[in-house]
């Protein structure tokens, strides 16, 4: 996917994602992401949009976390303006007939007339300067999620589009882990209990201790050594130890890095 980029695009690259593992908030990596991809990319800005699931039902979008790297831009207005036009969107009409997507920009889908003929365009594209927008998402949960780059010029080159989706492909599972406790408080508990349940029920494929297995499942949902601590009322030295058990016995070095080796590990042997 990225034998044409370059080795000083694969160490940017590379620096991108070692700074996405160390944010601890969903938040944070937004914003973490948009920056490093503005910067890698020649574009007018970066952005990362996550819209609720009305698009699938109505004319409109309902945006529940934008981040843009341009800081002359209001944020909130850009994202009311984008939610009344969003379903004219070609790139993300895409998305939601597939599911997924592939790095995937206006140009390969519509002609410049046509999308500058759009409403999108005339009212939203148009005042953030922007005649093309490369773009890769999926949708989980009823949301849909896109990181895209922003561009004054019409068309991208190859190599942009490498440089794109590498970033996505390892900064989106960061980002679905770090919003799991966001969805655990709202409409999609089912999901981590289920999460949480196959750790502790698998553990022994993982070759750690029920006590490990119990500290796991909360580290999987994004809790501190102090709050996991206190829940099994152990010291945090104690539940430090724990993680780092596990780091050795899973070839692991980070929290992230952990909870995906952990479920990969399990899923595969419950699909055995």
């Amino acid at each position: 996917m990225v034998s044409n980029l370059t080795k000083s695009q694969l160490e940017q690259v590379l620096l991108i994602i070692e700074e996405a593992h160390k944010v601890s908030t969903a938040g944070d990596l937004r914003q973490c992401v948009v920056y490093g991809v503005g910067a890698l990319v020649e574009s007018s800005s970066c952005a990362w949009t996550e819209l609720k699931s009305d698009l699938f039902t109505t004319t409109t979008a309902t945006t529940t976390q934008v981040d843009i790297s341009n800081k002359d831009v209001n944020v909130t207005e850009a994202a009311l303006s984008f939610d009344q036009y969003a379903s004219q969107h070609p790139v993300i009409a895409r998305l939601i007939q597939k599911g997924n997507l592939d790095t995937t920009s206006i140009s390969d889908l519509l002609t410049r007339s046509a999308f500058q003929n759009l409403e999108l365009y005339q009212c939203f594209y148009k005042q953030l300067l922007t005649e093309d927008q490369l773009s890769t998402g999926y949708i989980e949960n009823g949301y849909v999620t896109g990181l895209s780059v922003n561009r004054a010029t019409w068309g991208f080159t190859q190599s942009e589009r490498s440089l794109l989706s590498h970033v996505a492909n390892c900064v989106f599972p960061l980002y679905k882990l770090l919003q799991r406790d966001i969805y655990s408080e709202t409409d999609n508990r089912p999901m981590v209990g289920a999460y949480t349940n196959a750790i502790l029920e698998h553990y022994p494929v993982l070759g750690i201790t029920p006590r490990e297995a119990d500290v796991l499942a909360l580290v999987a949902r994004g809790k501190s050594n102090k709050h996991i601590a206190v829940a099994f009322t152990i010291s945090e030295g104690t539940v430090k130890k724990h993680v780092e058990n596990m780091f050795r016995r899973l070839g692991v070095n980070n929290r992230v890095s952990l909870t995906i080796k952990a479920m990969t590990t399990i899923q595969n042997t419950i699909s055995e």
